[in-house]
């Protein structure tokens, strides 16, 4: 903050604030996954103009994308799709299989929640105070680009 002349930052303490958007893949029908599609960048742009507007007052701004979290409800829904497609009781290979048809993830499992809350209490703590204007994808490789 040093840098900013204009930095009116009362002493080392800072913010992070981290906005989530949609999950970088979603299930659905067309109109759902087109909502998906147009509030991500959306969430993205709003990253980087808080970024900068909140530049020199020690609250740094980051997005994250998260791909499919195996979260109690998903856990449901793929419990149904196992039992449908006979993909058997095994949790695990219940979760390979969804991967594989459903999410063409190149981990070949779903993240979880832990994981994208390891994220985000990076972000939002003091060790990220260089870290801002940036969206992090946390989707197993689902997306094969740079952004």
């Amino acid at each position: 903050h040093a840098a900013c002349a204009d930095c009116q930052v009362a002493g080392p303490e800072t913010a992070g604030l981290t906005l989530t958007s949609n999950a970088a893949y979603s299930i659905g029908t067309p109109n759902s996954a087109t909502v998906t599609i147009a509030d991500s960048p959306a969430i993205v742009n709003l990253t980087v103009s808080l970024s900068r507007a909140l530049a020199c007052t020690g609250v740094t701004v980051n997005s994250i994308s998260p791909g499919p979290i195996l979260t109690p409800m998903l856990h449901g829904f793929l419990l149904h799709l196992a039992k449908e497609y006979g993909w058997g009781e095994d949790d695990q290979v219940i979760e390979q299989r969804a991967c594989e048809y459903f999410f063409g993830l190149a981990v070949k499992q779903m993240g979880r929640v832990e994981e994208v809350g390891t994220l985000i209490a990076f972000l939002a703590s003091p060790l990220s105070n260089f870290v801002t204007g940036s969206n992090y994808r946390i989707d197993g490789g689902h997306i094969q680009s740079i952004n």
